[in-house]
């Protein structure tokens, strides 16, 4: 206690919070973030009743409501001003389309800015094993679902024809539509792909799987749990989930975690066996090669949004600088074809105009790629949310970004406990 006391501030501060990690063996707020993540990924097919609204979204209000109430939750200055600044551009930018004869969605522009509203918003004593507890409670849950998708997927071939049982339980108008939740392995496959019961699609599914095997790395978690999660993630037969494992194994390559490779050993042999067992793996080949080819789902992700808006930008010098208003770039990728996507760069400029853009971006920027506790996690993650998906308006993928990053941005800070032990960052 006499060199703590003896110490200047900052050391102080940083001595103050690694002894609070060591006894923290309890950390409530991660419970409580846990909680939120796994009644999350269970309402997020279900829609607010008579709307396309999902469920989630009012849901993420009350946690935070609560959180606030209790002074869990606490604003992040700089992303609130960050926020406000964006939130009046945008809001303007809408009423400038809107004088300009265009049609913007007021509802798209609303969505935006009550789903990053939630980016502002930190934990307000995180420590780093509070961190690891929300890590290795998700690698529990996630286990669960990927566990059940996968039984599913192999129980296809025992005579048990697919059912979406969430669809046989609810009435239609209780869920989200517009997503493939049931998809075929292949055109005409009487097989589907693993979507484990409640995931909108099997690529989100894909997600969330490799989602917890990037944590139980990090943690180094036994080999059931990356086992079963390695299973969901094959079952599933879509890349989202694949970007976020490799990312993470890259980040423990890069840092030379060797240990935290070795239990990919006895998941990599049974991924190999389920796919020769159920005939994955030419589908899983094409899948990974599917970007070369023109025609292909990742050609209509990856590469051709972005030659499709740029034309458009280059060739009107308003829509440039002021855009074409909030919602717009959906209907201009459904124009195109029903498949494209709009990613969210292109997105951002063509709806609100470099104007706006410039800002929003800045603060996508800054709720999503500032001051990530680890990059094992964050790098698979923040290449879903950019690049794999069009992520700007489906609440599930920021709101799991603010969960595992943005939430936890006080842990980077100088004065919230320095960086993590060496064998864990």
């Amino acid at each position: 206690m006499t060199a703590v006391a003896g110490a200047r501030p900052g050391r102080q501060q940083r001595a103050r919070a690694l002894l609070r990690d060591h006894l923290d063996f309890g950390p409530r707020p991660s419970r409580a973030v846990l909680l939120a993540l796994a009644g999350a990924l269970a309402v997020q097919r279900i829609a607010v009743p008579g709307t396309q609204l999902p469920l989630l979204v009012p849901l993420v209000y009350v946690a935070v409501a609560i959180g606030l109430h209790r002074r869990v939750l606490s604003f992040d200055v700089a992303r609130l001003r960050l926020f406000l600044v964006a939130a009046v551009l945008v809001v303007a930018s809408t009423l400038v389309a809107v004088l300009r004869g265009l049609a913007p969605s007021v509802s798209s522009a609303l969505l935006v800015l009550g789903v990053y509203a939630c980016g502002t918003l930190v934990l307000t004593a995180p420590t780093w094993t509070g961190h690891r507890a929300l890590l290795g409670g998700y690698v529990r849950v996630m286990s669960a679902f990927a566990g059940s998708g996968a039984v599913l997927f192999a129980l296809q071939w025992a005579g048990l024809a697919y059912s979406d049982w969430l669809a046989a339980v609810l009435p239609d108008r209780m869920l989200l539509s517009g997503y493939y939740t049931t998809n075929a392995l292949f055109y005409g496959s009487p097989y589907q792909r693993a979507n484990g019961l409640v995931f909108l699609e099997p690529s989100f599914f894909s997600l969330f799987c490799g989602l917890g095997l990037a944590a139980g790395l990090y943690l180094r978690v036994g080999l059931v749990p990356l086992g079963v999660l390695a299973a969901g993630l094959i079952t599933s037969v879509s890349g989202n989930g694949m970007v976020v494992a490799t990312a993470a194994v890259v980040v423990l390559v890069g840092t030379r975690q060797w240990r935290s490779l070795r239990p990919l050993v006895v998941p990599g042999v049974l991924v190999a066996v389920v796919m020769v067992a159920f005939g994955l793996g030419p589908i899983l080949a094409t899948r990974l090669t599917e970007v070369t080819r023109s025609d292909s789902s990742a050609s209509f992700r990856f590469v051709q949004p972005y030659g499709v808006f740029a034309d458009h930008l280059v060739q009107s010098v308003p829509t440039l600088l002021l855009g074409q208003g909030a919602g717009t770039a959906d209907t201009l990728a459904s124009q195109v074809r029903t498949d494209l996507v709009a990613p969210i760069i292109p997105k951002v400029v063509y709806e609100y105009g470099l104007v706006t853009a410039v800002v929003l971006l800045a603060m996508l920027v800054s709720m999503t790629l500032s001051r990530v506790p680890t990059w094992v996690v964050g790098a698979g993650l923040a290449l879903v949310y950019w690049v794999i998906n069009p992520s700007l308006l489906v609440p599930l993928v920021p709101f799991t970004v603010f969960t595992f990053m943005t939430l936890w941005a006080p842990l980077r800070s100088p004065d919230g406990g320095g960086r993590p032990p060496p064998v864990l960052t």
